[in-house]
């Protein structure tokens, strides 16, 4: 809508189209969509960005190690128990950690910490569990586990940024 004027943006214009371009597509598209004049579009835009926030976190996720020949060699049934304690396990890991949990797919987890020793004292609480399991029931999975502090920008509730991408690498 900026552009259609044809005339040269002005400082705040350009960093508002900076920062629509950074929003994923999906939030471009609701902006967009709205088929607003070009004021009601900044407004809307600003309101926007007024409703983000930058906040530290330190990020953990997990991964079981070779999870895909792992259920192949135990089977469905087997691991859909083992896979059962492990959720059940690392969530009340994270809860005693003061960790919130912001997505889990198939066997892994992403949480976020406010403070970094909560995430280092709960990926050490992790590999003890696994540990205590296998002296009890002769094997647990191995679990990957990444910790990383960084800035993330705070969206309607979730974390975004690139924070988060370098996190999950």
């Amino acid at each position: 809508i900026i552009e259609r004027t044809g005339q040269p943006l002005s400082g705040w214009e350009a960093r508002v189209r900076e920062h629509v371009l950074a929003y994923p597509l999906d939030e471009r598209r609701i902006l967009a969509g709205r088929a607003l004049g070009e004021q009601e579009a900044l407004v809307a835009v600003r309101e926007l960005l007024e409703s983000t926030h930058r906040v530290e976190r330190t990020f953990l996720f997990t991964d079981v190690v070779r999870s895909t020949p792992l259920v192949a060699e135990m089977g469905d049934e087997a691991w859909a128990r083992l896979l059962a304690w492990h959720d059940r396990a690392l969530r009340g890991l994270f809860s005693e950690s003061g960790g919130s949990e912001l997505d889990h797919a198939g066997d892994g987890f992403a949480v976020a910490f406010t403070e970094p020793e909560e995430a280092i004292r709960c990926a050490i609480a992790i590999q003890r569990a696994l540990a205590a399991q296998r002296r009890a029931h002769g094997f647990a999975p191995a679990v990957r586990i990444g910790v990383h502090r960084s800035e993330a920008v705070v969206l309607e509730g979730a974390y975004r940024g690139v924070g988060m991408h370098v996190a999950a690498r």
